[in-house]
Formats: structure tokens, sequence, C-alpha cells
């Protein structure tokens, strides 16, 4: 199986069931995620964010991070993370009523993925061009490091300095 909106939105389906079901107060909450979208962002620093906004909820998914099939068995518990925050509202956090929709939905209640569990974040890359045209991918630190002028990196075949390709429009940076 993988990681799908889909899929995702078959997990939130679920935890608005098992709120339903849990005695808990419901003043509508299960209805709000059942009305809640699930959609992908570029995010390499966060698994999941839920959103509480003028417009209504909305939970986006990093793309990045859950392309990878080594992620993948952090999904289930990422989207019934996030759907515990909806449901705890705005500004719940990660307290003790977040802890308790936590474990009525099936997450761990961890505000953290635990790394050890085979989690594995991908590498970041930027675009670099030199003056002969041959394309460098530089790590982020790397890059950082040229941004903040501390250091050059010179082209293996033509010895010129490497600078940042051309934007695109979409942002220098890629997934490797």
């Amino acid at each position: 199986m993988k990681a799908t909106i889909s899929f995702a939105l078959s997990i939130v389906e679920d935890c608005a069931k098992r709120f339903e079901v849990s005695g808990l107060p419901n003043r509508g909450e299960s209805a709000l995620l059942m009305r809640t979208p699930v959609t992908w962002n570029m995010s390499k620093r966060y698994l999941g964010v839920a959103s509480h906004k003028y417009y209504g909820t909305m939970i986006t998914l990093s793309k990045p991070i859950f392309s990878l099939d080594s992620n993948f068995h952090h999904f289930e518990d990422t989207v019934r993370h996030e759907c515990a925050h909806i449901v705890a509202g705005v500004n719940e956090g990660h307290s003790c009523k977040w802890k308790c929709l936590c474990t009525v939905f099936g997450a761990k209640p961890n505000r953290l993925v635990d790394l050890s569990s085979g989690f594995t974040y991908p590498e970041m890359r930027y675009k670099y061009r030199c003056a002969c045209g041959a394309e460098h991918l530089i790590s982020r630190i790397k890059h950082r490091r040229l941004q903040d002028m501390v250091t050059s990196y010179l082209c293996d075949r033509c010895k010129a300095p490497v600078k940042p390709a051309a934007y695109s429009g979409q942002g220098n940076a890629l997934g490797a």
C-alpha cells in the first residue's frame, strides 16, 4: 500500500467513527473531521500539519517524506496524530486532551517521530552550474556555506566556481 490522499481520507473517516463511539462529548467534532481536506506539501521538516483557518480545517502531509517507502509505516500514525489536533482545538498543542484523543484514534501520543524506528529524511540537494555548463547537485550544508560566502566550490572539469542554477520559479531545492 502507498501513502495516498484517498488512504489518508479513509484514516480520517476511521478517526471520526472512533470519536463517535468513544463516549467523549461530541459537539460536531466528528462532522468537522469528515469535512477536513487532506493535501500534500513539499515540507522536508514536518511529517504533517493540522491547520485551523477562518475557512475551516486542513491536514497537510509531507510528500517528500512519505514518497520514501521506508517512511510508509509512519503515515497512518501521522494522519491520526493530526486528526487529534483538529478535534482537540486550536490552542491545545500536545496537551493532555490531545494525548487522550490520540489514544482514542489509535495514534501514539508522541510529539516527535522515533528516529530509531527506521525513519529517513529525504536528502535535500541544490542545483548549481559552472562555466562549462555542468550541473552540480550540492548538499544543504555546502549550499548554506556558499550562500554565507564561507567557502567556494570549483568544478572538477573546468575548475571554475559553481553558481546557483537559474531560478525556475519552482525553487532551487530538489529531493534526491
